[in-house]
């Protein structure tokens, strides 16, 4: 899965967005950023389902939007085309919104269905 977080951290466009700002999970940093957590939801040995959660925050909605954008068209496969060797296929399904009042920051909750190769091949 950190295969995947990779191509978000290696990409230019989203740097210019929220520079190398993307968590694992939770940070203490307060400006704009991208936070992930992953589990695993189904798993024999030809293949993985995995569950990813991206929430962006940003000062703005138009932010979280470009940012969602971007996180999308990294990551979202197209047809039978995997993404690398091991990641079979990426769909959104689901997600949201909220304001976050202490940090003054919106939310933008995104949750990714993955499919990948299972680790017994």
């Amino acid at each position: 899965m950190l295969e995947l977080i990779q191509v978000m951290l290696e990409d230019e466009e989203l740097k210019k967005l929220v520079g190398s700002h993307i968590y694992p999970t939770h940070t203490d940093y307060l400006g704009d950023c991208v936070l992930y957590s992953f589990h695993t939801t189904l798993s024999d040995k030809i293949t993985e389902q995995c569950r990813l959660q991206i929430t962006i925050i940003a000062g703005t909605i138009s932010k979280t939007a470009q940012i969602e954008e971007r996180i999308k068209y990294l990551i979202l496969t197209f047809g039978d085309n995997p993404l690398t060797n091991d990641i079979l296929q990426v769909e959104l399904n689901g997600g949201g919104t909220l304001y976050d009042n202490d940090r003054m920051k919106q939310h933008r909750i995104l949750y990714f269905d993955i499919l990948k190769r299972g680790v017994y091949q």
